[in-house]
């Protein structure tokens, strides 16, 4: 399991420049093993052999040089060099990548180190219990040492061992094993059960560590796993995702091609180009010409959603005049109100400037998209166009005076496929993508869009779009937005 990049020692050792000395002590720290757990018991390791060794030198140098106390075979001066051997060895054996040994030779050093000191003192002492007292704290260091260093199995069987330890020196060091005084006995027996609850406590404090590491270690575990499963679905799901952009794509076009074939034999049918028609084959040439303009619109909405789902539609600036613009386009759609015998009304205020920079195309398909719909769901009234402009933006509003949209609608009315009334009793057909794509064409524009509504009472539409103006007529001056992918 990979450990994160930022621990603290490793920041140290980012802190600490190459040729200080300091880098080479940080860097013996350094835990090399790369599992969780593992650099963790290393870490440890490393700590307790560094202060091991710093406290038993100095004891080795106190000893040698201020207490002056006598080599033997067992002395204070020999009991810090077998200790400083096993520690020494414990840190070439935690250098080579053996934790296991390198715990064993720590706690088997220790032992060593506090059996040859309660040796000394107990034998300075005499029948008195006073070293006992003292002695006692460093037995019960081993059980500590074992529970950080050794297997949690571990614990128990060393703390047992000690209490042996203990208990055979006290006896055999008296002056008369055979008579040894009831206090000396209770004072073994009492340490023996101290030490023994001691190991009871601490394997169970090790037990509850190791559960709680565990499942530590699980949970990052099952949060790596499910990243790396969200990030095999990301890239599935992009993927798939273009696979489908670039499928509608070329069924679009491929749609499209006899589509316009079909538009385009009616309309030489239609004008007389192929000899005149009957009243009734003109008319049914007719519904053939508006079904298949419907058809051909619709497929055109669902080719520019796979490009705004692609991030392909594209944003070309150039000078335009807004009002013939907005002329243009509402007169093309008013076929479609006098159909339904609705007015359709454009009022375009003085303040809105003679030339600006946008994408004319982008501005014209958003009012033809605003105006159908408009007209769609109006039965009675008008449908009013107002477009005004202020010191940075201009905004083109549609007013109507038809269903409304529920307030419920109003949380999804621009997402695609969704309409205010999906049900298939709906008296108003649709693919639901018309005002999606107002909304990515408006924010392809640097726009927004803002929608109010009274239900039965009719709908508004405000478009608001930058207002940019070439420095120069005729011109494309540098806008915020000039060729952007959404």
């Amino acid at each position: 399991m990979t450990i994160p990049a930022k621990e603290p020692l490793t920041r140290a050792l980012e802190a600490v420049p190459q040729a200080n000395p300091i880098r080479g002590i940080l860097l013996w720290f350094a835990p090399r093993s790369q599992n969780r757990d593992e650099r963790f018991r290393e870490s440890t390791v490393r700590v307790i052999i560094a202060l091991v060794l710093a406290v038993m030198s100095l004891s080795f140098a106190i000893s040698l040089f201020i207490y002056q106390d006598p080599w033997g075979l067992i002395s204070f001066p020999t009991m810090n060099l077998v200790v400083l051997v096993f520690v020494v060895a414990a840190g070439v054996t935690v250098t080579r990548g053996n934790l296991d040994l390198a715990g064993w030779l720590i706690v088997i050093g220790s032992f060593a180190g506090v059996t040859m000191t309660h040796y000394i003192l107990r034998s300075a002492a005499g029948d008195e219990n006073n070293s006992a007292f003292i002695s006692i704290p460093m037995f019960m260091f081993i059980s500590l040492a074992a529970t950080v260093l050794l297997q949690r199995r571990l614990i128990m069987l060393i703390s047992i061992i000690t209490v042996l330890a203990f208990g055979i020196s006290e006896f055999l060091l008296s002056v008369d094993p055979s008579q040894a005084n009831p206090m000396q006995i209770a004072g073994v027996v009492s340490f023996g059960v101290l030490l023994l609850v001691e190991g009871i406590i601490l394997q169970t404090v090790r037990y509850e560590f190791d559960s709680r590491f565990e499942a530590l270690d699980d949970a990052i575990r099952q949060e790596e796993l499910a990243r790396e499963q969200a990030e095999t679905d990301r890239k599935r799901a992009e993927e798939a995702d273009k696979a489908k952009s670039q499928f509608l794509a070329n069924m679009s076009h491929e749609l499209r091609t006899p589509l316009n074939a079909i538009i385009g034999y009616s309309d030489i049918l239609v004008g007389g180009m192929a000899g005149e028609l009957a009243p009734q084959p003109t008319r049914l040439l007719g519904n053939i010409q508006s079904n298949s303009r419907r058809l051909l619109s619709l497929i055109n909405d669902v080719l520019d959603l796979s490009k705004i789902e692609a991030g392909r539609i594209e944003v070309f600036n150039a000078p335009l005049q807004p009002r013939k613009l907005i002329t243009d386009t509402v007169e093309s759609l008013r076929a479609l109100a006098i159909e339904k015998s609705i007015a359709l009304n454009v009022t375009i205020s003085d303040d809105v400037p003679e030339v600006i920079l946008s994408d004319g195309r982008k501005i014209a398909q958003i009012l033809t998209n605003l105006v159908s719909n408009a007209v769609k769901f109006t039965s009675k009234g008008s449908v009013d166009v107002d477009v005004t402009a202020d010191s940075a933006q201009w905004h083109i509003v549609v007013r109507d005076t038809g269903s409304g949209i529920p307030e419920q609608a109003m949380a999804y009315i621009f997402e695609p496929f969704r309409q205010a009334d999906s049900t298939d009793a709906r008296s108003h057909k649709g693919t639901g993508l018309g005002l999606a794509i107002v909304k990515a064409l408006a924010e392809s524009l640097n726009g927004e869009i803002e929608v109010n509504s009274i239900p039965n009472q009719g709908s508004t539409f405000r478009v608001s779009l930058p207002r940019a103006i070439p420095t120069e007529v005729g011109s494309v001056a540098p806008a915020a937005n000039t060729s952007e992918a959404m």
